[in-house]
């Protein structure tokens, strides 16, 4: 969601060694159980998957769909650093004599190493034999996923008994990519002595989770909890007690291991604290943890809700009224209420009052504003307008980052508070972190009832403990500061178990000390399944916190994919995939549930728009839509955009658009068949080179070239597809000689603006990885069918040198209205010094969002 998540190589070697170093659990495994900690390599944000170590990770590239049947997968490319690379993951400690099975699915190219120096295997401690191996590899398998797997007894023994899984190379070239890496126990040998890493005792230790109703809101005509147990059951646990703080009397149940299970709370329990507690027969405690709660009394149930418009709004009032009104609606839940008066003419007096406070007047802005309102029958007053139109509508929470924060690129608009109040207020309920000025701006703001929220780092170093995360939350003003009505948490992740149980216990321990009822949000990287009972107790924790207000907000930052189809296959199996696992795991969850979607599109930063040829407004479109009408996403908490600081002055722009269109009209049909926006307009191919230099006429000396992970590491498209961004044309200037590369823009609307995008940088910098900032000296020319307006283009020159590869390119952003049909387009070396060598790449014209 921030910076930090950009630049982060998620596992810092000491945060890994401290993992690593908590010691070991004893637990029996299953047959055909995957022991490995993400072995599926579950990764969105970082290069190295998450559990796991890597030696010279500049080699490595983890993807989340592009294994086999779009499973995640981890490439290693042995070429990009010249020197022996590995992953590893390591503390197991197996069984001598035990059969065991190491499987993977593997795609290589160009796969050449000596004989045992380039594979998957299971060596001992200090690494003098490979007690498992998956043997010698296959050199090329022609761009197919093969299955790949040996079973055999461990023969080989280990100094202290330890073992660990590595893929790894010792002087290889080529390419090795790696998915659904599985290390199994086949016979009751291996399955009973098999000792797990150290780091997965938070997965198997007995708890209790509650999983129904919110703790806060339990139903005075049933007040009971619903618990799940997880973990390693204790052979005599047999019950569950559960006493309420000053009542003397418990209640129990008997523990059920299979299945959810109820217990009831005491006679005469109201709200508190109640200490749950898993016992043995002869009172044995196995696990005991306090749980604020309330029983909240049952409310009146209205038949009518309104007209439901789509997954995020349900419109309760829409009517016309002449100088006065009076208007009554019901909610049957807490929700957010969008209210918005129109009007011919506006008195002097003009006010909007809500269950007789005051909401609207003459300076709110747009004569609209938001309410948090709890169940029960509402009544909305206007006067002194005429002609005008009432429209109060339920809505899901819109949320949204960096308000008033610049780009990085300051070729773009200012994006001040003005900005926002034009592009954003129109949809954005709560904002996050972000400047707003301290002054009546910040009144005005309050009284239109947004809130803001601000953010906290979540370390991934050892800083971060439990202890640490709740002294962090109980300091920060935001209990105390009017401005702030909650905190987010920036960010923990699923496939890391430790952190996930260490964020559990310190939001856990600061919660039920403090209960605020402002909101904390816990920003989240993937969805639960692979950690039961962990996952589960994270879950119950988030939601459960800030009174039952507690927010969890899945990042789901989608990229784009080569055509239409992909990207629509894409968006389901994560963006729909990922709320389902939820449904799942936890159905209580999806109110509290937000949904994050990126408008990350600012290259040389960050950006998710990977291909020149597709229109990202198009696919971010693609997005809100089906998250607005799958029935998936029916119930969710929040709606949210994050990049806001990261988005072009386009996509910024029409990102608020977007958010007003689904999530405060209520609109089911796609907003882009208004503009005439597709996914891939076609106006110019192969912009990318990826096809070499066919569809464009050439003169001098131009090449089609490549350069491994430029698209990702100079250009900044984040976490793309191996090889996407990568190839380029290079013009070559010799003497008096100028090379070109031109073709022809098709398709245009005359009188219709475009947007026209490219990368140009020197080559030979590149390739000797030199930083050397400069105007790069490539011309682009637009025929006589082209108007360019010279207030909306510009050329911006990257001068952030780092780690990404920053300092390389120059980015050229130019809006023209079109003439005619076709236009041409040339790009040409005729200032470029003698001898230099600079290329192109990222060419894409696309319809602009006026």
């Amino acid at each position: 969601m921030t910076t930090r998540t950009i630049w982060r190589k998620i596992y810092i070697a000491l945060s890994i060694a401290a993992i690593l170093a908590v010691g070991s659990v004893c637990a029996a495994v299953q047959p055909g159980e995957n022991f490995l900690v993400n072995g599926r390599f579950e990764s969105e944000q970082s290069n190295v998957p998450p559990c796991w170590q890597a030696m010279s990770d500049a080699a490595f590239h983890c993807s989340p769909t592009d294994g086999p049947d779009g499973m995640p997968c981890v490439r290693i490319d042995f070429d990009a650093v010249k020197r022996s690379v590995s992953m590893r993951q390591t503390g197991y400690h197996l069984a001598t004599g035990g059969c065991y099975r190491l499987s993977a699915f593997v795609r290589t190219k160009g796969l050449k190493a000596k004989p045992g120096k380039c594979g998957i295997a299971v060596p001992n401690h200090g690494w003098s034999e490979n007690a498992l191996s998956l043997g010698e590899l296959p050199q090329d398998t022609h761009g197919q996923w093969k299955r790949i797997e040996r079973e055999c007894a461990l023969k080989i023994p280990s100094s202290d008994g330890s073992y660990f899984v590595a893929i790894y190379g010792v002087g290889a070239n080529g390419v090795l990519e790696v998915a659904d890496l599985r290390l199994e126990a086949v016979d009751d040998i291996a399955c009973r002595k098999t000792v797990l890493a150290g780091f997965l005792g938070s997965i198997v230790k007995p708890r209790l989770v509650p999983m129904a109703p919110l703790l806060w809101k339990i139903p005075s005509d049933d007040p009971s909890v619903e618990f799940r147990f997880f973990g390693k059951a204790p052979k005599d646990a047999s019950r569950v007690v559960v006493k309420v703080h000053g009542i003397d009397e418990q209640s129990c149940a008997d523990l059920e291991l299979e299945k959810p299970f109820r217990v009831r709370l005491p006679a005469g329990a109201t709200n508190g604290v109640f200490t749950a507690k898993l016992l043995s027969a002869d009172g044995e405690t196995h696990f005991s943890r306090d749980y604020a709660f309330a029983v909240v009394p049952k409310g009146k149930v209205f038949a009518s809700m309104g007209i439901r418009l789509n997954n995020f709004v349900t419109e309760l009032v829409k009517s016309p009224f002449d100088e006065h009104g009076e208007f009554l609606f019901a909610l049957n839940e807490p929700k957010w209420v969008f209210v918005g008066v129109k009007a011919s003419e506006f008195g002097g007096g003009f006010a909007a009052r809500l269950d007789g406070e005051p909401m609207i007047d003459g300076t709110t802005l747009y004569h609209e504003a938001f309410r948090f309102l709890l169940p029960g029958e509402h009544r909305l007053e206007v006067a002194d307008a005429r002609n005008g139109e009432v429209v109060v509508r339920a809505v899901t929470e819109t949320f949204a980052s960096m308000p008033g924060v610049r780009s990085p690129v300051p070729e773009n608009p200012v994006y001040d508070w003005n900005y926002e109040k034009k592009h954003g207020l129109p949809a954005i309920i709560v904002e996050n972190s972000g400047l707003i000025p301290q002054n009546h701006e910040l009144d005005a703001f309050l009284r239109r009832g947004h809130r803001r929220v601000p953010d906290i780092p979540v370390p991934h170093d050892d800083s971060f403990t439990p202890e640490a995360l709740s002294e962090k939350l109980r300091r920060h003003p935001w209990l105390k500061d009017r401005q702030w009505s909650g905190i987010g948490c920036d960010e923990v992740e699923f496939p890391i178990p430790d952190r996930i149980d260490k964020y559990t216990q310190g939001l856990h321990a600061f919660d039920l000390s403090v209960s605020p009822q402002k909101t904390v949000y816990t920003w989240i990287i993937g969805s639960p399944g692979a950690n039961p009972g962990l996952d589960h107790d994270f879950i119950s924790t988030c939601i459960n916190a800030s009174r039952g207000r507690g927010r969890l907000m899945l990042e789901t930052y989608l990229r784009t994919q080569p055509t239409e189809t992909e990207a629509m296959d894409f968006i389901r199996s994560t963006l729909i995939g990922k709320v389902n696992n939820y449904r799942k795991a936890f159905p209580l969850s999806i109110g509290s549930l937000g949904v994050a979607l990126g408008n990350y599109t600012q290259a040389p930063v960050i950006s998710l728009a990977h291909h020149p040829g597709i229109d990202y407004k198009y696919y971010l479109d693609l997005q809100f839509n089906v998250a607005a009408n799958d029935p998936a996403c029916r119930g969710l908490g929040v709606i949210a955009l994050c990049g806001q600081r990261y988005a072009d002055d386009e996509i910024r722009r029409w990102s608020g658009r977007l958010l007003r269109h689904y999530a405060i009209e209520g609109a089911r049909t796609m907003l882009s068949e208004r503009y005439g926006f597709t996914y891939r307009p076609g106006h110019l191919e192969n912009g990318d080179f990826e096809k070499g230099l066919d569809g464009w006429r050439t003169t001098g000396t131009v090449t089609a070239d490549t350069h491994p992970r430029f698209g990702e590491k100079h250009e900044a498209r984040w976490f793309c597809a191996a090889g996407v961004g990568d190839s380029f044309a290079c013009l070559s200037r010799a003497g008096t000689e100028i090379s070109m590369v031109q073709r022809q823009i098709s398709g245009l609307r005359p009188g219709k603006r475009y947007r026209l995008d490219f990368f140009t940088f020197d080559v030979d910098n590149v390739k000797a990885r030199r930083v050397a900032p400069r105007k790069i000296e490539i011309e682009c020319t637009l025929g006589e069918g082209a108007a360019v307006d010279s207030g909306l283009s510009w050329v911006h020159v990257d001068k952030a040198a780092s780690k990404r590869g920053g300092g390389q390119i120059n980015i050229h952003h130019v809006v023209f209205t079109a003439r005619s049909e076709s236009v041409d387009v040339s790009f040409s070396n005729k200032s470029a010094p003698v001898g230099s060598r600079l290329g192109i790449n990222g060419i894409g014209v696309l319809p602009y969002f006026e």
